[in-house]
């Protein structure tokens, strides 16, 4: 159906377009036909812009106009909307039910796969996206969960992993030319977040050093294992790159309320040279990386009680430096 004739068709629901308006009142209920109407005359307006196709989708599923909202998602994905947003977007609910939505995930994985056209495993690469997908919903993606009432928690954690270390078990551990980055980055996730990376981490070291795999994953895990492994068993806390940091819960003794302290870095090993490791895989330096996250950092030079942590032979022997010197 050509574009204009939907958008006067849509435009039925009203004839009034309010031309100054607060956006932010949009998402109550009663204003979901008022929203609808604002950005399809958006996409009049500005027809090159993705945004506003989506956000029609999105207020004519809330609508329960499924039809009329899946031709709107179709034309945001020509536009360029990111397969993530419309997979995890709680505004789409409506429409899973709906055949046509296997039209729209055929569509979207297409699409994926167009950014990586020289990938081995194309099969895989998609299914890995959907792991990563499904890992980041809580994570970078909760933005798109609008509906939200009360706790939510991710439930499907075991079993991603256990189909990443299916995975793993069947292909070696999948690299960039295998599936491409972003599914790369999916298998690195979901270990990251497990008991397993000891056994896992010598294969991500291993293909990072081969440049099948991001050595900022590596050095998260490797910081990741040597902190963990610190604080869980009976070696001290320790990092090589500053890549990983904490806090502290306490309970307030009158209003027997939890507390929590300000973020801050586990040790550092030859903290001196950090920058010049973290430069070397391409991480920014440790004084960016926690004005970013919000992670208390005084530098080694200013805290009189610091003691230097030395290099051991052992993870350099493992291959934990990457590549890196741990000289100046």
């Amino acid at each position: 159906m050509n574009t204009k004739i939907i958008i006067i068709v849509c435009l039925l629901f009203t004839n009034k377009i309010v031309a100054q308006i607060d956006t932010a009142q949009f998402r109550l209920p009663e204003n979901y036909r008022l929203a609808a109407n604002y950005y399809l005359k958006k996409t009049a307006d500005s027809p090159q812009l993705q945004h506003n196709y989506y956000q029609t989708a999105c207020y004519l599923s809330l609508l329960e106009k499924p039809d009329s909202s899946l031709t709107f998602v179709m034309l945001a994905i020509e536009k360029g909307a990111k397969g993530e947003d419309i997979l995890t977007d709680t505004d789409f609910q409506n429409l899973y039910s709906l055949p046509i939505w296997k039209q729209v995930i055929a569509t979207l994985d297409k699409q994926f796969l167009l950014g990586y056209p020289n990938i081995t495993n194309p099969e895989l690469s998609v299914e890995l996206w959907h792991i990563w997908i499904e890992d980041q919903r809580f994570r970078t993606l909760s933005k798109n969960i609008k509906d939200r009432k009360g706790m939510i928690f991710d439930t499907g954690y075991d079993a991603r992993l256990k189909r990443v270390e299916n995975i793993i078990a069947q292909f070696g551990w999948p690299t960039i030319r295998m599936v491409g980055e972003k599914s790369a980055e999916a298998i690195f996730l979901v270990i990251q977040h497990s008991d397993g990376i000891k056994q896992y981490l010598p294969m991500l070291i291993k293909a990072a050093m081969k440049g099948e795999a991001n050595k900022k994953h590596a050095a998260m895990m490797i910081d990741r294992h040597l902190s963990w492994m610190g604080k869980f068993g009976k070696r001290k806390q320790v990092q090589i790159f500053g890549t990983q940091y904490f806090r502290t819960r306490s309970k307030d003794t009158v209003t027997r309320k939890d507390t929590w302290s300000d973020m801050e870095l586990y040790p550092i090993a030859d903290e001196e040279n950090v920058n010049r490791r973290r430069k070397a895989i391409g991480l920014e330096s440790i004084e960016e990386f926690c004005f970013q996250r919000k992670v208390q950092y005084i530098p080694i030079k200013e805290r009189l009680d610091s003691k230097p942590i030395k290099i051991k032979r052992r993870w350099k022997r493992k291959g934990y430096l990457l590549g890196t010197s741990p000289q100046k």
